[in-house]
């Protein structure tokens, strides 16, 4: 009876293939893994990473001459607009407003009937009336 040789390719053939579909088995289950049972998550944290927001608060710097005298200075104040598009009752802000401010009922009613995205009723208002 003759002894039968094993043949090392075939072995070497048949261990790699199993390496290799073990691997793509693995890699198709972390896929699966990543894209469907953890979606929401990694939606999130992705959210989370990209869309924070920093609230910058510019100064403005003082602007001097040559000899180092301040020739602007930035100094903080409020001011008050008004959205005239948006305002439904004219009357009564005219009233509400005149009353905080002491502004001309005639000239804050035309400011207000415009129809102006954007409208300034006072500029540079005192602490206490803001």
């Amino acid at each position: 009876m003759k002894k039968r040789s094993i043949n090392w390719f075939k072995v070497r053939v048949i261990l790699v293939s199993f390496f290799i579909f073990f691997s793509f088995v693995l890699i198709m289950g972390r896929m699966f893994q990543l894209q469907v049972l953890k979606k929401e998550q990694l939606y999130k944290l992705a959210a989370r990473q990209q869309m924070s927001q920093i609230p910058l608060v510019p100064k403005r710097g003082t602007i001097y001459d040559r000899n180092m005298n301040e020739l602007a200075v930035s100094v903080e104040v409020d001011s008050v607009y008004a959205e005239s598009n948006k305002v439904v009752d004219v009357e009564r802000a005219v009233r509400e407003i005149s009353n905080v401010f002491q502004n001309d009922p005639r000239e804050l009613r035309e400011k207000l009937k415009h129809q102006k995205p954007f409208e300034w009723i006072q500029r540079k208002i005192s602490p206490k009336e803001a």
